[in-house]
């Protein structure tokens, strides 16, 4: 019987189509409680598909952030010498998971489907996999906050009371951002280059190009880059307001300051 933590699939013959509903079962169980998915009947030269590190490249080349510690064991079906593949999601404690392209197929009559698109997030609700409605983002971001004050927590009582008082006395000063833009939890840089830019009149590129000759990119104490959700390049960058008060500093002296025609 299918459940919220459990799902049968009668077959796995590697297509494109088969793919994509297993990347959402994964998705839907990871964002919920996590959960076991048996595929039956898998012809022996298919196992070869599902190891733990294919099926891991298949589930992260549509799902952000990483769903951690995929596991898929199988055993032997009496009879007919095909086998059952069981793969093992856990409650993934870096819910929600969010598709990060579309996930398209093409059918015999090569006639274009979506399994899935771009942004949406999947839960389990009961034995199927569906879009999640306000109250559970809203369970999900409970969760991750949880988990991230149960690591505060554990952090505070593993550091030495000594250092404690000494950062109470002269601890990092963090500002929440009033950019609208601004990616959660991201106090220590709360300007964009738009925003930075409208505090000191200048456009973003001139930012950019500011930070660059500076060599603001290398040094955190001015700015940090935020990494798409596969962590292989740059979606934005993101400023500290020691590099606004460096900037109006330097335009107080010469309103013209452009450092990149040093460049």
């Amino acid at each position: 019987m299918e459940t919220e933590d459990r799902e049968l699939k009668s077959q796995f013959n590697n297509t494109a189509r088969e793919w994509l509903r297993l990347v959402k079962t994964i998705c839907a169980m990871a964002n919920t409680v996590g959960g076991t998915i048996i595929l039956e009947h898998v012809e022996g030269d298919k196992l070869q598909f599902l190891d733990p590190a294919r099926i891991d490249d298949q589930v992260h080349k549509y799902i952000g952030p990483r769903i951690e510690n995929l596991m898929a064991a199988e055993r032997d079906l009496s009879g007919d010498g095909s086998f059952s593949v069981s793969i093992n999601v856990v409650d993934s404690p870096s819910k929600p998971h969010i598709m990060v392209q579309d996930g398209q197929y093409t059918d015999s009559e090569d006639r274009h489907h979506f399994e899935f698109h771009s942004g949406q997030v999947y839960v389990r609700h009961s034995a199927s996999n569906s879009p999640a409605n306000s109250d559970d983002l809203d369970r999900m971001f409970r969760s991750r906050a949880a988990t991230l004050l149960e690591r505060l927590g554990a952090m505070v009582l593993q550091t030495p009371t000594q250092v404690l008082n000494e950062t109470s006395e002269g601890g990092l000063v963090v500002h929440p951002s009033d950019d609208p833009g601004a990616f959660p939890m991201q106090f220590i840089y709360p300007l964009t280059a738009t925003s930075l830019g409208e505090k000191v009149a200048k456009p973003p590129h001139w930012v950019g190009r500011t930070a660059k000759v500076l060599g603001w990119r290398s040094n955190p104490q001015y700015m940090q880059e935020i990494p798409s959700a596969r962590g292989n390049y740059p979606v934005q960058w993101r400023y500290s307001y020691e590099a606004l008060a460096l900037l109006q500093q330097s335009l107080s002296v010469d309103p013209t300051f452009d450092p990149s025609k040093g460049d």
